[in-house]
């Protein structure tokens, strides 16, 4: 028991050294989007929330990818927070704040920098968002602030 608890931090403390590592990270960061199911387009969640009268739910889902080696996945309303690293072309992810989805995550990333998430599957399309420079800002700032996290 006492070696299991010993290997699990040590793989950890590797996890967060590998995470550190700019060379395992994005040059830049970057935010994926997709339209959250069961809808297909942006426009029938728009509507489905105009009829609703509530407008209670997100329309899009949302990865964003640190160039510190910090990652926000928004599926419903709740927030993730973790950390990541690139192994050729997976991401691995370790969500270190309690959320909505599983604790550890692979995101498969193609040459043309889209993303797969087999751990978190949906028949819309992950989709990356050209930012302006003012999102982009505020995208790095968010990042930033992650580094003051307790967990960081």
């Amino acid at each position: 028991m006492r070696m299991k608890l010993i290997l699990s931090v040590l793989s950890f403390a590797l996890f967060l050294v590998a995470c550190g590592d700019p060379s395992n990270t994005l040059d830049h960061s970057e935010r994926h989007v997709r339209v959250a199911e069961p809808f297909d387009t942006y426009g029938a969640c728009e509507r489905a929330q105009k009829d609703s009268g509530e407008g209670l739910f997100n329309c899009y889902q949302s990865i964003e990818l640190c160039s510190n080696g910090g990652v926000d996945i928004v599926v419903t309303d709740i927030i993730n927070e973790g950390l990541y690293r690139i192994d050729d072309d997976r991401l691995h992810v370790e969500i270190m704040s309690p959320g909505d989805i599983p604790s550890t995550l692979e995101i498969e990333r193609a040459a043309d920098g889209t993303l797969q998430t087999p751990g978190l599957p949906s028949k819309n399309p992950w989709t990356q968002q050209t930012l302006n420079a003012e999102e982009q800002k505020r995208l790095d700032e968010g990042c930033a602030a992650m580094e003051g996290r307790d967990w960081w």
